[in-house]
């Protein structure tokens, strides 16, 4: 793997609509986008 292509995989990933669906530890088991609204819902 080259480190151009490295990097277009690791840019693929953060923009995966899969990894913003998916729980995440750090918000208590919640993914990004339901973590996201609760904060649009409290400011």
């Amino acid at each position: 793997m080259t480190l151009r292509s490295g990097a277009d995989y690791l840019a693929s990933l953060r923009d995966s609509r899969d990894i913003w669906l998916r729980p995440h530890q750090f918000n208590d088991g919640t993914s990004p986008a339901v973590a996201e609204e609760k904060l649009n819902t409290v400011s």
